[in-house]
C-alpha cells in the first residue's frame, strides 16, 4: 500500500469519494496515527488512469451563490432545546419526511463512533439533530443516496462543506432536482481517536460503562458554552475537557487549516445552517441564550424549501456583515504546538488532554486582560 496523498494531507477532507470511484476499487480510507482517515492506493490493483485525482472535490469551484441570510428560532420551545442552535434543522427535515422523503445525517453509533445514516421516520429524528464533533464517514451510504434519488424521493442530506461537495459531485446532475443539500457551518473535524481515548477514561473514572453521549447540551451547558456529556451507571457525567481540546484547534486534520470551501464561490450547498453568533447585533430579539439559528439561502432549490417551512419558524432577515463569523471565511489556524500536543499524546493521552485544557484557559485569561 502507499498513502495516496502522501505528505499532502493538508489537501485531503476526507470525504473518500476517490474510494467510491476507482474503477479497480484499488483504494481504501485508512486511520492514521491521530485517528483520521486518509485514502491509500495499492499498486498491484492500481491502472493508473488518474480518475481519483480528476473527480477530487478539493478546490472545485462554483457558481455565484444568492447568499440571502436569516435569524431563525423554530415555533416549537421543546425544538429548540433539544437543538444545539435555533430548530431549523428540525423544521427542514420535517419538511421532507411530510413529502414521503428521506432525510440523511450523522450519528453516534453504539461504539460512538460518528457515521451517516438515513431517516425515514420522525421518531428517529433525534439520532441525527445534535452536533457531533467527530468526523462521519459518508462513502458507504452515496448507493443509497442515488438509489432514493432513482425512486423519485426527495432527499435531504446534511454535513459538512467538503462532505456536501462530494455528494453532489457523485449524484447525477438529471437527479439532483430531488437533492436538497444542507451544509453545516464546519469549525474543523477531528478523528475518532482522542474522543474514544477520553471515553475508555471516563469508564475507567466511573468504574461503569458509558451508554450515551451529547455535546452541548444546552440545558447543562447554555447555549454559547461548550462540554460534552456521558450517560453511565444511571446518571449523566458533565465535562468540558474534549470541547476545550477540540477548539484548541489541536486535534483537527490537517486540510481544515487548508480548507477551500470558505466562500461562496465553493458552495455546493442549497442552505448554510449553523449558530448565529453575535444575535445580541444581527437579530437582538432573538437573543435568549437558548439559541439561534444562522441560516444562508444559497440557491433557488435552497429559497424554495425556505418558504415550504416558514410556517414553523420564526425569522427575519439579517445583513451579511452582521452575520459573518471566522468559520464561514476562513480556515481554522493551525496551533503552533499542535505537533506537541501529538508528541506529548503519545506519551500519556489524558494527561496531555489536562494539559492542553490548563493551557486553553490559561491563554485565555491573558487574551482577555490584554482586551484581545
Amino acid at each position: 500500500m502507499q498513502n495516496f496523498v502522501k505528505k499532502e494531507k493538508r489537501n485531503c477532507c476526507g470525504c473518500g469519494l476517490c474510494v467510491k470511484l476507482c474503477p479497480v476499487k484499488a483504494i481504501e480510507m485508512v486511520e492514521d496515527e491521530e485517528g483520521i482517515q486518509y485514502p491509500e492506493i495499492n499498486e498491484q490493483k492500481c491502472i493508473k488512469c488518474g480518475k481519483c485525482k480528476r473527480i477530487c472535490i478539493f478546490r472545485k469551484g462554483n457558481e455565484e451563490t444568492l447568499n440571502i441570510r436569516y435569524a431563525v428560532k423554530h415555533k416549537d420551545e421543546k425544538v429548540i432545546m433539544s437543538s444545539r442552535s435555533g430548530g431549523v434543522f428540525t423544521a427542514l427535515c420535517d419538511y421532507i419526511l411530510s413529502k414521503n422523503g428521506i432525510i440523511y445525517g450523522c450519528a453516534l453509533d453504539e461504539k460512538f463512533n460518528a457515521v451517516h445514516i438515513k431517516i425515514d421516520k420522525k421518531s428517529e429524528l433525534n439520532k441525527i439533530n445534535k452536533s457531533k464533533y467527530i468526523q462521519s464517514s459518508i462513502y458507504q451510504i452515496l448507493d443509497n443516496v442515488k438509489e432514493n434519488l432513482m425512486a423519485n424521493k426527495k432527499v435531504l442530506f446534511s454535513g459538512t462543506p467538503c462532505q456536501i461537495a462530494a455528494v453532489s459531485e457523485y449524484i447525477p446532475s438529471k437527479l439532483h432536482n430531488n437533492l436538497f443539500l444542507i451544509e453545516i457551518v464546519c469549525h474543523g473535524v477531528p478523528g475518532n481517536k482522542v474522543f474514544q481515548d477520553y471515553i475508555k477514561y471516563i469508564e475507567k473514572k466511573e468504574k461503569s460503562k458509558v451508554e450515551k453521549v451529547e455535546f452541548r447540551n444546552k440545558k447543562v451547558f447554555g447555549w454559547h458554552n461548550s462540554g460534552e456529556s456521558f450517560f453511565t451507571d444511571s446518571k449523566w457525567i458533565h465535562t468540558e475537557d474534549y470541547m476545550t481540546v477540540y477548539n484548541s484547534n489541536m486535534i483537527l486534520r490537517e486540510s481544515c487549516y487548508n480548507c477551500c470551501f470558505k466562500d461562496k464561490h465553493t458552495q455546493k450547498s442549497d442552505i448554510t445552517i449553523g449558530d448565529l453568533w453575535g444575535v445580541e447585533k444581527s437579530a437582538p430579539q432573538f437573543n435568549d441564550n437558548k439559541g439561534t439559528s444562522l441560516v444562508i439561502i444559497n440557491s433557488q432549490k435552497g429559497k424554495d424549501i425556505f418558504e415550504e417551512i416558514k410556517k414553523d419558524i420564526r425569522y427575519c432577515q439579517i445583513e451579511e456583515k452582521l452575520s459573518i463569523q471566522d468559520a464561514l471565511i476562513t480556515p481554522t489556524k493551525r496551533p503552533k504546538l499542535k505537533n506537541i500536543f501529538w508528541l506529548l499524546y503519545k506519551i500519556n493521552e489524558i494527561l496531555t488532554i489536562k494539559a492542553t485544557v490548563i493551557y486553553v484557559k490559561i491563554s485565555y485569561r491573558i487574551a482577555r486582560l490584554r482586551g484581545k
